[in-house]
C-alpha cells in the first residue's frame, strides 16, 4: 500500500513539473508569433488613417496585450 501511495505521489509530482514547464513554454512567445495591434489594424483595415493620439492609444493597448499592464 505504502509504496503504491509513494508511485502515485511521484506520478502526480513528475506531472506538476510537467504543467509548469508547459506553461512556461506559452509565456515565452516568439516576437514573430505575438499580436502587434497597428500592423492587426493595417491588414483589416488598409486605408485607415493614423494620427498622433491613435499612436498613444496603441502604445497603451499593445501593453494590456502583451501583459506588462492590467
Amino acid at each position: 500500500m505504502a509504496s503504491k501511495a509513494g508511485k502515485d505521489f511521484l506520478d502526480y509530482a513528475a506531472s506538476g513539473s510537467d504543467l509548469v514547464r508547459d506553461v512556461k513554454a506559452k509565456k515565452a512567445v516568439k516576437k514573430s508569433d505575438r499580436l502587434v495591434l497597428w500592423q492587426f489594424i493595417k491588414k483589416v483595415m488598409p486605408s485607415y488613417k493614423f494620427y498622433r493620439f491613435h499612436a498613444e492609444v496603441i502604445k497603451q493597448l499593445q501593453r494590456v496585450i502583451d501583459g506588462s499592464c492590467d
